[in-house]
């Protein structure tokens, strides 16, 4: 399963649409979830952890309440797997305490992933991500994907 036969309902409404208000600083968490993204297609791994405070409350589908090193491992092994993968950002939209992001992680899988190895298809995973900022850093963070739809992109089952 290719990135056009992802399911149409999952395909971005927009295209790197940026939602939100100056009410309260509140377009100030739109541009911190922007730097997330940001480091996070750079493949920047120092930008990206740095963006998260110490101790933050982090929980991805496959990996709860990571702390710093196990993210710089997950990282490291995403980049491995899929070396061209980022975030197509259809919206980033302020909330009292962060952001929420709306994208899709695209990338082509050229090395092991979840012990699997590599398939060399291409990848289409819709996400939603909600951070919560104090002091410029992500103190929550939720991810919400469906891994089925990985998961049946790798093996096409």
């Amino acid at each position: 399963m290719g990135i056009e036969t992802c399911p149409k309902r999952y395909r971005p409404i927009g295209s790197g649409e940026v939602q939100g208000s100056t009410v309260n600083g509140m377009s100030d968490y739109v541009q911190l979830a922007q730097k997330v993204v940001d480091a996070y297609n750079d493949k920047d791994v120092d930008a990206f952890i740095d963006m998260y405070a110490e101790g933050a409350d982090v929980v991805f589908p496959d990996l709860a309440a990571p702390d710093r090193e196990e993210m710089i491992a997950e990282f490291h092994e995403i980049i491995e797997a899929i070396p061209d993968r980022h975030f197509d950002v259809s919206r980033i939209v302020a909330t009292e305490k962060g952001a929420m992001v709306e994208c899709i992680t695209k990338g082509t899988n050229t090395g092991p992933l979840f012990g699997m190895p590599p398939t060399n298809k291409e990848l289409a995973l819709p996400m939603i991500h909600i951070y919560d900022f104090e002091n410029g850093k992500v103190v929550r963070q939720r991810c919400y994907s469906n891994y089925q739809i990985l998961m049946q992109q790798l093996t096409g089952e």
